[in-house]
C-alpha cells in the first residue's frame, strides 16, 4: 500500500531521533533485526507430546503453541509471523545462541546454548504486546538522579487526559525513571513484561535502540485497534518508488476514531507531551511529534531498515491485533 505522505525525521539531543508525525501518520522507526533460520529434527516423546532436538544444542528446550485471543485457528502466515517475531525477541535480547525453528505444523521450539532459567524463558515467550502510549518524558538512557522539574509528582484525584503529567508522572515514576538504565534496553527492568498488567497505568520505558529513555502514560491504542499491518516500498504522492521499507498500519472503526482523538490532543501540547509513542513489548520503537490530527486511520512506519526489518515488525504488529499467545508446551532441562 502507498503512503499517504511523506515523512522526515529530525535528530536532536543526545543522538535521538524525534519524528513528525503528519496527515498521513508516519513514524520513525528504530531498526529491528532479525537472525538466521536453523534447521531442527522433530520427534514425538513417548508420550506423544512433541519434543525436538537441535543440532549442536545442548542447554534448555521449551515446545510452544502460538494461539489467537478468540481460539481461531492460526493460518500458516499467522505461525509464520510468530516465529518470525521470536527471532526478533532473541536479537533484541543479545540472546546468543538461542535458536527458534517451526516444529510439525504450529509448533515452535526455542533452543538456549545453555540452561535458561524461568525468567528468561518467559523474557523471549511473553505476550506479545504492540500499543501507543503518550509520552511524559524523554532522556538519555543512562541512570541519572531524580528531577522535580518535570511533574509536579502529586497526585490528583483523576487524569485530565493519559498525557496529565501531573496525575500521572509521580515522584515514584520520576524515581523510576532516573533510575532506569537503557544501555541494554531489552533487558532493562519491565522489558518483555506482561502489557495487560500495565494497560491502564504510567510506565518507564528504553528506546528499543538504547538510544533514550522515556516514561510513557497508559495505552491509548491496544494492538486489538490494528486491523492490519503491512510493508512494501515506499511509494511517494506523485508515484515514485523509492528504495525506502515502510510498514503501513491499517487501523479498525474504533481505533481510527481513537487514534484521531488522541492525535487532535497532542497536537497542541508542548514537547516531549505532544508525542506519542509506539511500543513493542514494553519497548519504544518510534516516538514522532504529532502536529496535526490523524482522522483516517492509516499509520506509516518507516526508518533506515531493511525488507527483513519491516517485515517483522508488521508480523508483530499483526500478532499483537490478534491477540496472540504463545503457550508453553513443554520445557526439557539438560
Amino acid at each position: 500500500m502507498a503512503p499517504t505522505a511523506p515523512f522526515h525525521s529530525t535528530p536532536t539531543t543526545g543522538g535521538r531521533r524525534r519524528g513528525r508525525l503528519v496527515g498521513g501518520a508516519v513514524l520513525a522507526m528504530l531498526a529491528v533485526v532479525l537472525v538466521a533460520v536453523v534447521v531442527a529434527r522433530p520427534w514425538d516423546g513417548p508420550d506423544g507430546s512433541p519434543e525436538a532436538v537441535i543440532l549442536g544444542t545442548d542447554g534448555t528446550q521449551v515446545i510452544a503453541t502460538p494461539v489467537r485471543a478468540d481460539a481461531a485457528k492460526l493460518s500458516d502466515e499467522e505461525i509464520d509471523s510468530a516465529v518470525l517475531l521470536l527471532r526478533e525477541r532473541v536479537k533484541a535480547a543479545h540472546a546468543a545462541g538461542v535458536e527458534v525453528s517451526q516444529q510439525g505444523d504450529t509448533d515452535i521450539l526455542v533452543a538456549f546454548p545453555d540452561t535458561a532459567d524461568q525468567p528468561e524463558i518467559d523474557r523471549l515467550l511473553g505476550p506479545v504486546d504492540g500499543a501507543f502510549r503518550p509520552v511524559l518524558a524523554v532522556s538519555g538512557p543512562e541512570p541519572a538522579e531524580p528531577s522535580a522539574d518535570a511533574g509536579s509528582g502529586t497526585t490528583t484525584d483523576s487524569p485530565d487526559s493519559p498525557s496529565d503529567i501531573d496525575y500521572y508522572f509521580t515522584a515514584e515514576l520520576r524515581k523510576q525513571f532516573a533510575a532506569l538504565n537503557c544501555t541494554r534496553p531489552a533487558t532493562a527492568p519491565g522489558a518483555g513484561a506482561d502489557p495487560a498488567d500495565t494497560a491502564d497505568d504510567a510506565v518507564v520505558a528504553c528506546a528499543a535502540d538504547g538510544s533514550a529513555k522515556y516514561a510513557l502514560g497508559p495505552v491509548e491504542l491496544p494492538g486489538t485497534a490494528i486491523a492490519e499491518a503491512s510493508f512494501g516500498r515506499w511509494t511517494t504522492v506523485d508515484g515514485a518508488v523509492l528504495d525506502n521499507w515502510i510498514v503501513t498500519v491499517e487501523l479498525t472503526s474504533a481505533g481510527t476514531t481513537a487514534f484521531r482523538d488522541t492525535t487532535t490532543r497532542l497536537a497542541v501540547l508542548d514537547s516531549p507531551l505532544d508525542q506519542i509513542a509506539l511500543v513493542r513489548d514494553r519497548l519504544v520503537i518510534s516516538a514522532p511529534a504529532v502536529h496535526e490530527a490523524i482522522p483516517n486511520g492509516v499509520v506509516q512506519i518507516s526508518g533506515s531498515f531493511t525488507e527483513d526489518d519491516a517485515a517483522a515488525l508488521a508480523a508483530h504488529l499483526n500478532a499483537a491485533a490478534s491477540g496472540l499467545v504463545l503457550e508453553i508446551q513443554s520445557i526439557t532441562q539438560p
